[in-house]
Order: C-alpha cells, then sequence, then structure tokens
C-alpha cells in the first residue's frame, strides 16, 4: 500500500506578512497564508494526494471566520470533489473558528472536538489509513493531552495510524503542554506519527516514525525564517511513514550575512553605491544558493547582518541608519525569479582601527580602546562590563513607562560593543578637532 498525504501546520487565515515595502510589485495577498494554502491544495490535486490534514490553528482568530470560510470553502470543495479526504484538529487560535466552519463545510471532518481523542478511518486508493486526534475546547489548556489517551482508544490491528496534536513541548505552558518523551511511551507510542501544530518552526520529522512540529505553512515575519510549507507523507504500511517538505510558501524570511570589511572610506556617495553593491551582490548570492528549494517562494525578505571592520564605518553607521528608517530605500533585486529585499539591517561592523595602538594612551581615548579590548576577548572581565551594563539598562527601562523591548537579533554584549565603538570613533574625531579637549 501507499497512501499519500499532505500535513499543513499552522496556517492562521486572517493574517499577513509583515515589514514588506510598497516597492516590491507584488500584492500582500498573493504572499498571505490564504495564497500558501492554496498552493497547498492545488499541488495535492495535481500530485494525487489521498488526504489532506491539518493540525491546527487554521485561523487566526474568531473574527477573521469569514474570510477564512471563503478560502477553506474553495480549497476543501475542490479537494472533495476530486476524493481527497479532509481532516483536522483545532488549536488555541481556532478553537471558536475552526468547529463552525467544519459545520459548515460539508466532508470536512474535524477530530476530537469534544477534546477528547477520535480515531478516524479514512479510505484512500493506496489501502485504509486510521487518524487519531484531539481539538482544543478552551483557548488556554494547561493539563498534558496525552494524560486523556487511554489504552483502549489506540487501535493494536496493523492499520497505519497517524498522530494530530497542537500542543507545546514548553513545559508549564497554557498551550497543552506536553513532554516530546510522552510520545514513545505508553498508548501514545503505537501510533506511527505524531504530527504536531503550534510551534512555527518545523522539526526535521526523520522516518520511519516521524513525530515533531510541521511549523507554520508560510512564514509571516523574520521570527519565523527559513523554510516552509506543507510536508507530503507517504504511508507503505504500519511503521513505515516517510515525509519530506514541500517549499509552497510564497513569502521567505531570511538571515543575510554581508562582509564590509574591503569597502575603503570615502565620500558618503562613494561608501552608500558600494555598500548597496555589496547588498546586491549577497543577495543575488542568496538566491543562487537556496534556488533548489525556492519552489513557489516568490520574495525573500532579508534580516541583513553586517560584519568586518571597516575604515568607512563612520559613514555606513548613518547609511545604515537612514536606510532602516526608509524601508523603501532598502536594496532590493529580481533574480532567479524571484525578489529578494532587506527589511532591516543590524550593524554588527567595527571601524578599522589599532585598538593596541590607541589602547596604550592614558586619555579617554585609550580608556575606551582597552575597554573594547576586553569585550572583544569575551573574557570574564567582559561579562562584568556586560553584566554592569545590562544593570543600568534594566534600572533605565524601569524608570520609564513605555514598553521598550531589546533590538532584534542581538544582545547585550553585542550593544555595548558597538556603543563602546561609536564613542570612540567620535573620540577620536573631536581628538582630530581639538585634541586638549579630549586629553583633559
Amino acid at each position: 500500500m501507499t497512501v499519500r498525504i499532505l500535513l499543513i501546520g499552522d496556517l492562521h487565515l486572517g493574517r499577513r506578512p509583515s515589514r514588506l515595502p510598497e516597492g516590491i510589485g507584488i500584492r500582500v495577498e498573493e504572499l498571505t497564508p490564504a495564497a500558501a494554502f492554496e498552493n497547498a491544495w492545488k499541488f495535492a490535486i495535481a500530485e494525487g494526494v489521498d488526504v489532506v490534514a491539518l493540525a491546527g490553528d487554521v485561523v487566526e482568530n474568531i473574527e477573521d471566520r469569514f474570510e477564512a470560510s471563503a478560502h477553506l470553502e474553495r480549497g476543501f470543495k475542490a479537494l472533495l470533489e476530486k476524493g481527497v479526504s479532509v481532516v483536522a484538529v483545532a488549536g488555541n487560535h481556532d478553537v471558536q473558528a475552526l468547529p463552525r466552519l467544519a459545520d459548515l463545510i460539508e466532508g470536512f471532518h474535524l477530530l476530537g472536538r469534544d477534546g477528547s481523542f477520535e480515531v478516524l478511518d479514512v479510505p484512500a486508493r493506496g489501502g485504509l489509513v486510521r487518524f487519531i486526534g484531539r481539538s482544543f475546547r478552551e483557548s488556554h489548556e494547561r493539563r498534558n493531552p496525552l494524560d486523556l489517551l487511554e489504552e483502549e482508544e489506540v487501535p493494536r490491528d496493523d492499520v497505519p495510524l497517524i498522530g494530530l496534536l497542537h500542543c507545546d513541548t514548553t513545559q508549564g505552558s497554557a498551550y497543552a503542554p506536553i513532554r516530546l518523551g510522552d510520545l514513545d511511551r505508553g498508548p501514545a507510542a503505537r501510533v506511527d506519527a505524531w504530527f504536531l501544530g503550534h510551534i512555527h518552526e518545523p522539526d526535521p520529522l526523520a522516518g520511519p516514525r516521524p513525530r515533531g512540529y510541521l511549523g507554520s505553512l508560510t512564514g509571516m515575519n523574520p521570527k519565523e525564517s527559513g523554510r516552509h510549507g506543507p510536508w507530503l507523507a507517504e504511508v507503505k504500511a504500519k511503521g513505515n511513514v516517510a515525509v519530506r517538505q514541500i517549499p509552497l510558501a510564497p513569502i521567505r524570511y531570511e538571515r543575510l550575512e554581508v562582509d564590509v570589511s574591503e569597502i575603503e572610506d570615502g565620500t558618503l556617495e562613494d561608501v552608500q553605491d558600494a555598500l548597496a553593491s555589496r547588498f546586491r551582490r549577497a543577495l543575488e548570492a542568496l538566491a543562487e544558493d537556496l534556488a533548489e528549494e525556492l519552489g513557489d517562494t516568490r520574495v525573500l525578505a532579508c534580516r541583513a547582518i553586517l560584519e568586518g571592520r571597516t575604515g568607512a564605518h563612520r559613514h555606513i553607521d548613518g547609511i545604515v541608519r537612514a536606510w532602516n528608517r526608509d524601508r523603501e530605500a532598502m536594496p532590493l533585486v529580481h533574480h532567479a525569479g524571484a525578489t529578494l529585499f532587506v527589511e532591516a539591517i543590524v550593524d554588527r561592523s567595527a571601524s578599522a582601527m589599532d585598538l593596541e595602538a590607541l589602547a596604550r594612551g592614558d586619555d579617554p581615548v585609550g580608556l575606551c580602546a582597552r575597554r573594547i579590548l576586553i569585550l572583544e576577548e569575551n573574557g570574564p572581565a567582559a561579562r562584568s562590563l556586560v553584566e554592569a551594563f545590562e544593570k543600568q539598562a534594566e534600572e533605565r527601562l524601569r524608570s520609564t513607562r513605555l514598553p521598550v523591548a531589546p533590538p532584534d537579533d542581538t544582545d547585550a554584549a553585542a550593544c555595548l560593543l558597538k556603543a563602546a565603538y561609536g564613542l570612540l570613533e567620535r573620540l577620536l574625531a573631536q581628538q582630530e578637532n581639538d585634541p586638549a579637549e579630549v586629553s583633559s
């Protein structure tokens, strides 16, 4: 036998991708979870899939049910007309919306809508496959759902059994917390594969008994970087389940490292042109590296990390600040059928200067250079400096009433090092203008 199942993780119909500039030339509607879902169900029909299974959080929230209904009804009807079965479990986001939609769409089976585990036999062209799963009843569930799974609820015959569960492997979570090892003990261990929803980063899902998170169908922000898409499972027999991810997400978020160490100092315009050229080359190289796994991806949104030491850092710092304020000014390229752009820049580059020589001075420049050397050595003395910085930052945040969060993709040590380099540059600039003032 061979039964083919297309598995879809957190879909979140109703959400929109974030940090998109207006100049990418693609409507945001073409990059939404709804667009990713259309790619998925059309793929299922084209590839002769037997079952489409969804692991919860199909709808973002109850307010999105009307928009979601149109997309789901269109897709599910197309699947059912081709003989493709549709099963799902509800997650914490769609605990209200998905049961209502299941009542409206004939042939859509929602497993365990009363909160208990339900077993469903699904006849397929390649043979019989069986699903087991349960849905959220409340938006917060603090009990381990596997505690509800009884021995007699898990069949012992030779029919392949596929588990769908929306849960959280973080202990103490309010979203059906489990331990991953629970899937290997008791009645849960007799399930041939467990496909989980809730966490948006996909697991490797290696066979022949895969278990783990499917991940979100498409990334919606820089935190959901990397490859996303549905998973195609081929069930050949009990205990023999092989899965592979299909790159159908229309948008993908990636990290882009850009080395600026070879950019020479010059006029602001010269440095800006050199930096833009470096970005274009890095974006094109990324498109080439990912060419084989881009699939239906039309847009790559990149969080750029600047690395290296350069004599042009005084200009680069200002250019980066300006680009981060105006996303329309960010580098953008069209390459290999995809649009790639930079959605934000984290500047971890530094000035090219002789720190050892500067550190020998007894003036503020020397003191600052010595602190930078300590931070770059990353030893116990650096830890003391970082801890003092963290304490001061925490006290300052407490003194404000604004919910200030630290920058993305950085940490206290990186922030402190960047600030120290910035201070050193200003001190050196002052020294050039008025040596007496800096040395006093």
